[in-house]
């Protein structure tokens, strides 16, 4: 029993110190999102698209960089509550409260901490999937625009046709 004391004490050490750093990571993680928001609405409203899309990359690597090390972070705290966590199907015996609550603890933290990960990860996908039709629909501007321009061509030139016949 003071075995398993010392294991959930090392183990709430340890996760406690890790989700602080995954934490950390997921809320600049929320911070990168907002800031690729602002810079994708500013360029829809100003137009200029080359500068914010270079600022956006950036922001999307340095999004990558820090998913990459926040799923580190969230392995190494699966792996460091593995005992508890394949522990918990066993039931326990009265004598084990305290211990009990001490994982029931660690456990309520994981599972608020695994749910802020998917959410995060969520909303990594959302945004790349935004991003992408936001290129798309640059792609269909530029294009409209050239169409545009070729379709005012023509019409000056049947103008002009039509000025000729007409002389």
């Amino acid at each position: 029993m003071t075995e398993m004391s010392y294991t959930i004490s090392d183990i709430q050490t340890r996760i406690f110190g890790a989700p602080m750093l995954a934490r950390d990571a997921l809320h600049s993680l929320t911070f990168l999102f907002s800031e690729i928001q602002e810079l994708r609405h500013k360029s829809q409203s100003s137009g200029d698209t080359a500068e914010t899309t270079n600022a956006i990359d950036q922001l999307l690597m340095s999004l990558d960089e820090r998913l990459e090390f926040a799923g580190k972070a969230m392995k190494d705290i699966a792996e460091i509550l593995e005992p508890i966590l394949s522990s918990t199907s066993t039931p326990t015996l009265p004598s084990d409260d305290v211990e009990s609550t001490e994982e029931a603890v660690v456990i309520r933290k994981h599972t608020t901490l695994l749910a802020e990960w998917e959410a995060v990860q969520d909303e990594s996908d959302i945004l790349r999937e935004e991003l992408k039709e936001d290129k798309w629909l640059t792609v269909f501007r530029t294009v409209t625009d050239q169409a545009d321009g070729m379709m005012s061509s023509l019409e000056k030139a049947v103008n002009r046709c039509q000025v000729c016949v007409l002389m």
